[in-house]
């Protein structure tokens, strides 16, 4: 980006700020740019208060960001420092977002924000540590590697969760994401119990070798499980696992992957014996293959649940970017598969009370 155009976006800042905006947005998106090249960057500024810029009185007097409630950026570089101003001068803000940033490292705030509630940080490339204080955060959103680090410190109304983790590629020498389950039970250990939606990818349980682990999700009602490259086995015992501690979960949504399981991966699918559960209503399952995990594991649903209202199966795979799931080409199926397909789903029908819904979307 030239520099006359940054001149003219500070200038359509200034302008903002000057109106008292309760909502701002920058998009300046278009395919992601890891290295930030092409991406405006924030001057520090911008966000500044008048008494902070003493020694550069040619600053504007942006002492209106007090009124800003809702920030969005994308495709926007911020250093560590913009990103504490952010935070301290802009005491009304409750929604930050912040998608393909470059310049993130150690982002901190030195101050608690009382009214800040929902942050999400997309695609922060550069990100190593993250310090928030915000005691009244509700919403949480993280997508990108899982090499950082996260402190959310003293959010006791913290409700909604979504960890979406880059892992690379999986080989037999290098497990998909080693150390996982540490990245969000050392994390976010103290949360979980309070959690009322969860959104997170089953890579980060590849590590977990006893899922008793696992805490009570004493609040928890929709949970979404994104397998991304991990194995259906590992995602459907991942589900029962959580399901079997979460008393109140009434939305069960599984992304699974659209990879075939090798010979090797088709080990016996352990699921824990469970009393009936009392709340669970729906289950969206997509990138269904009629395979034995899943149809094993939607057997075990029937079985374990007492409040079961519908099953949405579909054969198209889903790729999830922030907030939003996009719904990618049906798979592939062999005349076998899909012949086999058929034959699942009529089975599954027969076992299923009268009560309960079955959809299929071929």
């Amino acid at each position: 980006m030239s520099e006359r155009f940054k001149s003219h976006i500070d200038e359509w800042i200034s302008f903002a700020t000057r109106n008292r905006v309760s909502e701002l947005e920058l998009d300046f998106g278009g395919w992601p740019r890891h290295e930030g090249f092409d991406n405006y960057h924030v001057p520090l500024h911008v966000f500044a208060r008048e008494e902070m810029m003493l020694l550069n009185r040619s600053s504007p007097n942006v002492r209106s960001f007090v009124s800003l409630r809702d920030l969005r950026l994308r495709s926007v570089n911020l250093s560590d420092q913009v990103f504490d101003i952010i935070l301290y001068n802009c005491s009304s803000l409750e929604n930050f977002h912040l998608t393909h940033n470059c310049g993130l490292v150690n982002a901190k705030n030195t101050a608690p924000h009382l009214k800040l509630k929902s942050l999400k940080l997309q695609g922060c490339y550069d990100l190593n540590k993250l310090e928030l204080l915000a005691p009244n955060l509700v919403s949480f959103m993280y997508e990108g590697g899982y090499k950082v680090r996260l402190c959310i410190k003293d959010a006791p109304q913290l409700a909604s969760l979504c960890l979406s983790v880059e892992t690379g590629l999986k080989s037999d020498m290098h497990p998909i994401f080693p150390r996982g389950k540490n990245f969000i039970f050392n994390q976010f250990s103290s949360y979980l119990p309070k959690l009322e939606s969860m959104v997170v990818s089953v890579a980060l349980f590849e590590d977990m070798s006893n899922f008793m682990e696992l805490c009570v999700f004493s609040n928890l009602k929709t949970l979404a499980l994104d397998a991304n490259s991990s194995s259906i086995r590992l995602c459907c015992q991942v589900a029962a696992f959580i399901i079997s501690a979460a008393p109140y979960l009434e939305l069960l949504e599984l992304h699974l992957s659209p990879t075939r399981a090798s010979l090797k991966e088709m080990e016996a699918l352990e699921l824990p014996s469970m009393s009936p559960h009392k709340n669970l209503k729906e289950v969206k399952l997509s990138g269904f293959r009629a395979d034995v995990y899943t149809i094993d594991f939607l057997a075990y649903l029937v079985e374990c649940t007492d409040s079961l209202q519908k099953i949405n199966l579909s054969a198209y795979a889903t790729d999830r970017s922030g907030d939003e799931l996009f719904v990618q080409n049906r798979l592939k199926w062999r005349a076998d598969e899909a012949e086999n397909c058929k034959i699942c789903v009529q089975e599954l029908r027969k076992i299923l009370y009268t009560n309960v819904q079955l959809i299929f979307h071929d």
